[in-house]
């Protein structure tokens, strides 16, 4: 990781001092049937770089879950203003039977 990624992820983590925590849930088409072992990786953009949060395998059920997330201080997600707008994770899920699928 160059040293402008590492700072722009690591200034990411300072001012979302907060914790969240986010379930994937990975399924076949339709949500029919779970889709166990497969790769979730978690992003977030900062200061224009994408920053890798997290990875994970999702168990059996389909489920993949990351917690110790960035997010607002508490204080701040009450009331929501324009110094502190809320976050968007970008979800990647890799399966051999599907490839990559990002939201």
């Amino acid at each position: 990781m160059d040293n402008y990624l590492q700072n722009a992820c690591e200034a990411l983590w300072r001012k979302y001092n907060g914790r969240g925590r986010i379930k994937v849930f990975a399924s076949t088409d339709g949500g029919v049937f779970p889709l166990p072992g497969a790769g979730v990786k978690l992003f977030i953009y900062s200061y224009g770089q994408l920053c890798l949060l997290s990875e994970s395998t999702t168990d059996i059920s389909g489920i993949s879950e990351f917690n110790e997330l960035p997010a607002l201080p508490k204080e701040n997600s009450q009331v929501p203003s324009a110094d502190y707008a809320g976050l968007t994770y970008n979800v990647e899920i890799n399966h051999p039977a599907l490839g990559n699928q990002r939201t």
